[in-house]
């Protein structure tokens, strides 16, 4: 539990240490206990956070030595390999040790860490700050200027207490049509994301971003892959175990959350002989949709401590104006108000640490690159057992992603008539939605979208089609790439902070998404199994009926269903009387559409998004109008 804050001032006047104490206090979510800063000529930097046991030197720390300082929120995984290069003491703190790498290796430290970071480092002989953030992004880091001074912090609330901001309204519109901000852009004029595996220096008046390290895989020695994933995999698991307090895990019943716990039970019990508490949502009013029975298959294989929280008590919209004030403004996760949930049961329970199997999906990949490889082989028989195989997985029609292949792929000779096979395939596959549904663009209102120019946004962002996506590990690294995933971060750190609790994410570890990338395609997707490499790797870890699931449940329908039955009032009201405010961004004819189809229960995952959107946005709106202490500036559209 931590916070890092700090301020540079580039005409080199001084920094008043009262206002980084205030950026610190804006943050009380991120462990009040107790606070630290450095005072230096033109910079203070501060941090707050619990202090560790002796066990335990990750979290934030401020460390200074000679002519350096730095104010960390770190945990770091190559302590042993660090501490030997650097030729340290063992006792070093993690902290310490950024300061040691960074001594020995400059600008080039940060590709040497392994582990979850966010840091900034005060080089008093160079005069400069240097900042970074860890590979993925999953430790945030804001910054700004702001009246000639350089400011940074883990929340953006912090940096709203050195200056008010305006709010950009091409990022509501972002926001509308489901896309994050891309690179360092926030929903904040003059605030910006350190974007993942990035670092930014300040000298002076001179901001300099720069990247350190690019996404690439290696491709793993030997054939014994399945071997190889469980090492690594484990060695993951066992890095996030290190706490000064319990851990738990999240146990969803899925792949990925289920792999997590089975592997840390045993490490925990080995540690200190204490069973793993772990924490599910389960939907008991709906048997059909409970995840109940795969998480007891789980639950029934080793020493386990479980709590299980009923998903239909809680509404999307349940203490949203509290979300909303936590998360800085409208999020892209219509789903948060259950994961707080799990995260307060998690604190209740004294867990520090919760492991969570979120980015399984992305890091282990359903191997779909290789249905282009298959194409361009001319490997058509093999192409359609993958496509059914996905198609069962994700219920989903064969016909189309393999008439995309056929179409794009096909001999040359055949172009004409594969480009009639295609179109008449994919008329198949589309025959059974016989009416028009809302597009992504269709509740915009006209002139918003025309200013803001989100339909070249949306079009420069549509998906690939599946046959021109390239090979498996471009098309790996493009969706480990995308800004989606430093967005999902920051808003489950902020949610998890806020329930004094830290969030780890053992599949999201450098050395295994290293190897995951560099895997032959055949090994995340043959014989229609999606992620085979994981599946395998757990032979024997998980219970058959979990290691070969297909089905994932499609959360949709019941988060219909919740948002009917536990805010259609509130949904109503926003649709009739909140035109003045709201309608300024939508079409409320064609939101009103898109809830009478949820009311229906006809509704699609797009109707769904829409009005869900729609309504945190004139909620978040009537909250900036009431004048919430934290609330920015922002003009709104006459």
């Amino acid at each position: 539990m931590s916070a890092i804050a700090g301020l540079v001032d580039a005409a080199g006047q001084g920094v008043d240490p009262a206002a980084v104490q205030r950026m610190l206090d804006a943050m009380p979510g991120r462990a009040p206990d107790r606070s630290r800063l450095f005072h230096g000529a033109v910079a203070v930097l501060g941090r707050t956070a619990r202090d560790p046991s002796a066990g335990d030197r990750s979290g934030a720390a401020l460390c200074a030595a000679g002519d350096l300082a730095v104010t960390a929120d770190v945990r770091l995984d190559n302590r042993a390999d660090l501490v030997a290069a650097l030729r340290v003491g063992d006792e070093q703190s993690d902290a310490g040790l950024i300061l040691a790498a960074y001594e020995r290796w400059g600008d080039e430290c940060p590709a040497r860490l392994l582990g979850d970071f966010a840091f900034a480092l005060w080089d008093d002989r160079r005069g400069r700050l240097f900042c970074a953030r860890d590979h993925f992004g999953v430790k945030p880091l804001y910054y700004g200027v702001a009246g000639g001074r350089f400011a940074f912090a883990s929340e953006i609330k912090a940096l709203l207490t050195i200056a008010p901001r305006s709010v950009s309204e091409v990022r509501i519109a972002e926001f509308l049509v489901g896309l994050p901000p891309e690179g360092p852009a926030t929903l904040f004029e003059g605030i910006f994301s350190l974007p993942p595996a990035h670092s930014v220096t300040v000298a002076g008046t001179v901001t300099r971003l720069s990247r350190y390290w690019q996404l690439e895989g290696s491709t793993p020695a030997g054939k014994d892959y399945p071997e190889q994933f469980r090492a690594i995999f484990a060695s993951a698991v066992e890095c996030r175990l290190r706490s000064d307090g319990p851990v738990g895990a999240m146990l969803s019943g899925g792949l990925d959350s289920s792999a997590i716990a089975c592997v840390a039970a045993p490490l925990v019990a080995r540690s200190g002989g204490r069973a793993l508490p772990t924490f599910s949502t389960v939907f008991d009013e709906t048997p059909a949709a409970s995840e109940r029975p795969h998480v007891d298959s789980v639950l029934a294989l080793g020493s386990f401590t479980p709590t299980f929280i009923a998903a239909e008590e809680v509404g999307p919209f349940d203490d949203f104006d509290d979300i909303l004030a936590e998360q800085d403004g409208p999020f892209l996760a219509p789903g948060l108000a259950t994961s707080r949930l799990l995260y307060r049961a998690a604190a209740d329970a004294g867990v520090r640490v919760l492991l969570d199997g979120h980015g399984g999906d992305e890091v282990v990949s359903s191997g779909e690159g290789r249905l282009a490889e298959l194409a361009r082989a001319g490997r058509w028989f093999g192409l359609w057992r993958e496509v059914r195989g996905l198609a069962a997985s994700y219920g989903e029609p064969a016909w189309p992603v393999f008439a995309a292949h056929l179409e794009h792929y096909g001999p040359r000779a055949l172009r004409p008539a594969r480009k009639l096979a295609g179109r008449a395939l994919r008329r198949l596959g589309r025959a059974r939605v016989a009416e028009a549904r809302p597009g992504p663009l269709s509740f915009v209102e006209a002139g918003f979208a025309r200013r803001t120019g989100i339909a070249a946004r949306c079009r420069e962002k549509t998906v690939t089609p599946p046959a021109a996506r390239g090979d498996e590990r471009q098309r790996h690294i493009r969706l480990l790439s995308s800004p989606l995933i430093p967005s999902a971060f920051g808003v489950l750190d902020k949610a998890a902070r806020s329930a004094r609790v830290e969030a780890r994410y053992p599949f999201f570890d450098r050395r295994l998404v290293d190897f995951c990338v560099g895997l032959p395609a055949s090994e995340k997707l043959s014989g229609g199994w999606p992620r085979l490499i994981l599946r395998r790797a757990m032979q024997g870890v998980l219970p058959p009926s979990i290691q070969w699931r297909r089905d994932k449940l499609d959360f949709a329908p019941l988060f219909a269903r919740g948002m009917v039955k536990r805010h259609a009032a509130l949904v109503d009201h926003v649709l009739r009387d909140d035109r003045a405010g709201v309608g300024h961004y939508v079409d409320v004819a064609a939101v009103s559409a898109s809830f009478q189809r949820m009311k229906q229960e006809t509704a699609t995952g797009l109707d769904i998004q829409i009005v869900w959107r729609t309504a945190a946005l004139s909620l978040w709106l009537r909250r900036l109008e009431r004048g919430a202490p934290d609330a920015p500036v922002i003009s709104v559209a006459s």
